[in-house]
């Protein structure tokens, strides 16, 4: 009897600490309606709506990037890269330019500050080949530029031009 009770007290303790190995739960977190996101968006989406432009161009490559962010949180876009060998059969030339992508972008697009990053974000949920559809840093915005981290190179900063739309 002492054996059972033994082996019952034994089953109970192991099954306790192979509970407390798993996991907890993280509380998810909707940073849609918090006071950072309203206020980010109070200070900033009115100054964000319209038209901006990014063109990137070294020797090899040549990327331009148009969005257009509307008031309603819909937003379009346009994207052209292109790039071009520099070695050609072992001799440093330049090789013709080859087109990586040249698509239009549709969706949706919001400000918010993301708790688990600690940061501010423009989000850009667009039907794209080739950007991610990622939380995208949100660095500045003025008049006449906005400066965002790439939808398409990670952790580069870009700084777009406004344009008229």
């Amino acid at each position: 009897m002492k054996n059972c009770i033994f082996f019952v007290l034994l089953c109970s303790a192991f099954l306790v600490m192979l509970s407390s190995c798993e996991e907890e739960v993280e509380t998810v977190i909707d940073d849609t309606t918090t006071h950072e996101t309203m206020a980010l968006r109070e200070q900033y989406s009115d100054k964000i709506t319209g038209g901006w432009i990014s063109v990137i161009e070294t020797e090899s490559s040549y990327l331009e990037q148009h969005y257009s962010f509307g008031a309603d949180g819909k937003m379009t876009g346009k994207v052209f890269f292109k790039s071009r060998k520099n070695m050609v059969n072992g001799e440093s030339v330049f090789a013709d330019w080859e087109i990586l992508a040249d698509e239009d972008v549709a969706g949706t697009w919001d400000l918010r500050y993301v708790s688990s990053l600690q940061k501010n974000v423009l989000y850009m949920n667009v039907d794209s080949e080739y950007a991610f559809n990622n939380p995208i840093e949100f660095v500045s915005v003025d008049s006449s530029v906005l400066e965002i981290t790439s939808p398409f190179f990670l952790n580069e900063i870009i700084k777009m031009q406004r344009v008229a739309d």
